[in-house]
């Protein structure tokens, strides 16, 4: 099966069995906390996170997620906006995310996940939380704001 390769927004899966990090949007905003290079911010598309598509698609995982109704609940923090997860303070995300993969990103990493997805889904709504992140006092969210702030319409 080549779901997962055929599905992969980055390539990130060359060969079966073969998986380069280095090209993964999970690997980037989760593990490395939002510290994408500047050359693969535009491949990101909207996933201020992981994307994940590859557990999606894969035959495997959907025979194993309808063994569990609890998992499949919608949980509070998935109507979070784009807007909202740029703005978010320290202690709305530590409210939001008390036991959440997200944790691995951190406060930080999931803003600059969020400001990247808002700039390659050129989301004319993040404009006002993308401006306020001009005067942010980390020098990575500002100059990920700048960029995003560059691809909207």
């Amino acid at each position: 099966c080549t779901r997962c390769l055929d599905a992969c927004p980055t390539q990130a899966l060359p060969a079966p069995g073969v998986l380069d990090a280095s090209r993964c949007i999970t690997t980037w905003n989760l593990e490395q906390k939002g510290r994408v290079p500047e050359a693969l911010w535009a491949q990101h598309h909207g996933w201020a996170a992981g994307c994940d598509i590859c557990q999606t698609v894969c035959p495997f995982n959907a025979r194993a997620a309808g063994a569990d109704a609890e998992l499949l609940e919608p949980l509070p923090w998935q109507a979070l906006t784009l807007s909202q997860a740029i703005g978010m303070d320290e202690a709305a995300f530590d409210q939001a995310f008390p036991a959440s993969a997200l944790r691995r990103a951190g406060w930080k990493g999931l803003r600059l996940g969020a400001i990247t997805a808002a700039g390659c889904e050129r989301a004319a709504a993040c404009r006002e939380s993308l401006e306020r992140c001009l005067g942010d006092a980390d020098a990575d969210i500002r100059a990920r704001a700048e960029w995003a702030l560059k691809h909207l319409p």
